[in-house]
């Protein structure tokens, strides 16, 4: 999942930062603003990519034992 995320980023970012992103309810309103926050935030794509490195050498443990 981290992967695919990191791979669609730019799509991800231009979802969030379009205009009607934040509608809905209020509870609603307020994820969104939450997804907003994470995705447009500058250390979005170093955070998915050291998760991922640390999710990728859990992996190879796993796969090893």
């Amino acid at each position: 999942m981290c992967q695919t995320l990191l791979e669609l980023e730019r799509h991800l970012h231009v979802i969030v930062t379009a205009r009607d992103f934040v509608q809905g309810t209020s509870a609603q309103k307020s994820e969104k603003s939450k997804v907003q926050e994470i995705v447009t935030n500058d250390a979005f794509v170093n955070n998915l990519r050291k998760a991922l490195t640390i999710l990728t050498l859990i992996d190879a443990l796993i796969v090893k034992y």
